[in-house]
């Protein structure tokens, strides 16, 4: 009683997936050309022949439908990332702003990945990070380049600007 043939479960797994979406619908689209567009349901089709037949049902209506590239988007989706909020999170940070910052009088001791992990632990995304080198010495002029990809609603490089200035004693200069 407790277990599901496979096409049951390919039906469980579509029900939830709409749901997942926000679709009201419980049922996936069906693929039978005997039902009207009217008695479909409003989730995305199931299947790329579904997502045919509902664009021509739709161009029939006058409206237009998903598109193929959306409903390929909405079945290459993992279940697991979509209970987990990587896609919503992921369409929420639309936003990024890109910011050069030139630093100076950094420790000898500073290396690229040292920097890196600091601008890291600022929540930025670290493109380029570049200390100067003296060869001699084998280490750090004291000079350094980051190129940082930030979401200014969560990671503002003020405080990263901050740390630097204050707890590291660094001279930096910032340019958008």
């Amino acid at each position: 009683a407790g277990s599901f043939t496979g096409e049951e479960e390919r039906r469980s797994e579509g029900t939830r997936r709409s749901a997942a979406i926000g679709h009201s619908s419980g049922t996936a689209t069906s693929s039978s050309p005997g039902r009207s567009a009217a008695t479909r349901s409003s989730s995305l089709p199931r299947s790329p022949r579904g997502c045919w037949e509902a664009q021509a049902a739709e161009g029939q209506a006058g409206g237009r439908g998903p598109s193929t590239h959306q409903v390929r988007e909405l079945l290459n989706r993992s279940e697991l990332m979509e209970d987990r909020g990587v896609y919503r999170g992921a369409a929420e940070r639309q936003s990024w702003e890109v910011s050069k910052l030139r630093i100076k009088n950094l420790p000898g001791e500073a290396t690229d990945e040292s920097l890196r992990r600091v601008c890291k632990a600022f929540g930025h995304h670290v493109v380029e990070a570049r200390t100067e080198r003296d060869p001699v010495k084998d280490r750090c002029r004291g000079d350094a380049h980051v190129l940082l990809r930030y979401n200014p609603s969560s990671s503002p490089t003020k405080e990263l600007v901050s740390f630097l200035e204050t707890r590291a004693g660094c001279s930096v200069q910032q340019q958008r």
